[in-house]
């Protein structure tokens, strides 16, 4: 008699299973990486890793990156003013395509801050080797890839 019991139970809460699977397959979803842009009048210069650019310890980053003087061009660092990071939802280690500049056109990673006396203005700087002293942009646009999910 019990295992009479136990296998009606188990009919029903297996039917109850089966009756509660979706009846359709879920559509295909789609994941792609979509170009944003973020600025389009930013001022673009560069700068070098030594004292009188940066501060005493021009080995670091504001974000407490640790730069190797003979790697700093693989790097590919930019320091940016830190109310537009606000202003764009940036943070340290996010990454923006730079277009405009020619030269220096590509994905850069933010891992600095500008001085403060360029608050509020739309600026970046590009980490370059100390043999390069200048280089400056107009109206450079900043871009961010976002996912984008399709069903």
């Amino acid at each position: 008699m019990r295992k009479v019991i136990m296998t009606i139970i188990m009919a029903v809460l297996f039917k109850t299973v089966i009756y509660c699977l979706p009846t359709k397959a879920p559509s295909k979803v789609i994941t792609k990486n979509e170009t944003v842009l973020l600025a389009d009048d930013v001022t673009a210069t560069v700068y070098n890793a030594i004292e009188s650019q940066c501060n005493n310890d021009c080995t670091t980053t504001a974000s407490m990156f640790v730069l190797e003087k003979d790697k700093i061009e693989s790097y590919r660092i930019i320091a940016m003013e830190r109310t537009m990071m606000k202003e764009l939802n940036l943070k340290f280690g996010d990454e923006v395509i730079v277009e405009g500049t020619g030269t220096y056109d590509g994905t850069w990673q933010i891992q600095d801050l500008l001085n403060k006396r360029y608050k509020g203005q739309h600026r970046i700087d590009f980490l370059v080797p100390n043999h390069i002293k200048t280089g400056k942009w107009e109206n450079i646009r900043i871009y961010v890839k976002k996912k984008v999910i399709q069903n």
